[in-house]
Formats: C-alpha cells, structure tokens, sequence
C-alpha cells in the first residue's frame, strides 16, 4: 500500500516565524499552569504581635518557572476571612513575603486563638497553614482616678 504525497515549498515570512514562536510559548505556559503548583516557603506557627517583629510571617511560591497564576493570601478564623494580606498576579519561582500584624480588615486587634493563613488560586488546591495568635504579658495600661 503507498500513499500519494506531495510536498510544496514554501517561505516563511517573519511575521509568520513571530507568530509560531509566539504560540509555541503560549503552549508552554498553558503546560506550566496546568503543572502548577503553590509551595510554601516559611511560615510561623506562633505569633505575639504586640511585641517587635512579632507579627506572624509567611512566605509561598508558585513553581514550575514560568508559571503564573492570580492569587489571593487571606487570614481565617472559623471559615471567615479576617484579613485580606495580598492579592495579585504569582509569577512562577518568585516568593511573596507577608507578615500579618495581628489586625482585621478594620485595623482591630484580633482576639487570641487559633487562624488559618490560606493562600487560594484558581484551579489549584488552596496552601494553608495554622497559626496561633497570642498575647503574652501586659497588652495595655490604663491610667485610674
């Protein structure tokens, strides 16, 4: 059995090479997405933020290079957001740095106890480490008549 076959030359202008190149690296960060994933770099379990650096620090990335994706970085406590500490575009193998002073949305202390620090994108399962918040020692003094 054979096969009829013919091939024709053909030039390739350079717009043309432009756009092959082009969509050769749209496939190749369609195949980082769908390779992604978030990692975490540090993250405190413990934190006092009344005292100098005691606010709770975190740190993630999302790997392979190359990769992108928009994230959000949220503080949880009982399945409610207590605080939004950053929301934008991960660009692959570049970490994002937060520390959370211990404050809601507001600007109010929270109470001590038990959170969650999430980071959440689409399409991937949420990073999430649990953080306890505490108050060691004298928080205020208040002056009396």
């Amino acid at each position: 059995m054979s096969a009829n076959v013919s091939f024709r030359r053909v030039a390739w202008s350079a717009p043309v090479l432009v756009l092959a190149a082009a969509l050769g690296a749209a496939q190749q960060v369609q195949s980082a997405a769908r390779h992604a994933r978030l990692e975490l770099d540090h993250a405190s379990r413990v934190a006092d933020p009344k005292l100098a650096g005691g606010g709770a620090e975190f740190a993630f990335h999302l790997a392979p290079p190359g990769a992108s994706a928009t994230a959000v970085a949220e503080v949880v406590r009982a399945g409610l957001v207590v605080d939004t500490l950053w929301s934008g575009t991960l660009a692959g193998g570049i970490p994002v740095a937060l520390t959370w002073d211990g404050r809601d949305a507001d600007g109010a202390r929270c109470d001590t106890g038990a959170y969650l620090l999430r980071v959440s994108v689409a399409g991937l399962p949420p990073l999430e480490r649990p953080l306890q918040l505490v108050r060691l020692g004298i928080t205020e003094i208040e002056a009396q008549d």
